[in-house]
C-alpha cells in the first residue's frame, strides 16, 4: 500500500508544468529510487518519481513508493521535461515518514 499526500494550490505548484519528485533521507542522503530503496549511487533517472497537477484543484497529488524506509526525508519537487541533475528545486518539504504513514511535514525548509 502506497500513502499519497497532495501539494495543494500556491504560486509555486500553480506554476509547475512537468513536475517530479525526488526524495532525500536527511540521516545520511540517500536518495530513493522510484521504488522506495535508498543508495548512494542510485542515478537521477532512477529516482525520479513523476508527478501530475489535478487540471480543476491545481494540487499535485504525491506516492510515497511503498518500500521507503521510516524517517526524514527531504521532498525535491522539480519541473522539467526532461529530468536531469541540473534541474532547480522547485518546491521543498521535510517530511517524517513511519514507513507506514506520514506525520506532519516538519518544516518548509526552502520557499522559492
Amino acid at each position: 500500500m502506497s500513502y499519497c499526500l497532495h501539494l495543494y494550490p500556491s504560486a509555486a505548484n500553480l506554476a509547475l508544468t512537468n513536475p517530479y519528485l525526488r526524495l532525500v533521507r536527511v540521516a545520511d542522503a540517500l536518495v530513493s529510487n522510484t521504488l522506495g530503496v535508498l543508495a548512494v549511487d542510485t542515478t537521477w533517472a532512477n529516482s525520479v518519481i513523476s508527478l501530475s497537477k489535478n487540471a480543476v484543484t491545481g494540487s499535485v497529488p504525491i506516492t510515497i513508493p511503498v518500500n521507503l524506509p521510516a524517517g526524514e526525508y527531504d521532498l525535491l519537487v522539480y519541473d522539467a521535461a526532461v529530468p536531469n541533475n541540473a534541474d532547480e528545486v522547485q518546491i521543498g518539504k521535510r517530511i517524517v515518514w513511519s514507513g507506514k504513514h506520514l506525520g506532519y511535514p516538519k518544516q518548509k525548509f526552502l520557499d522559492i
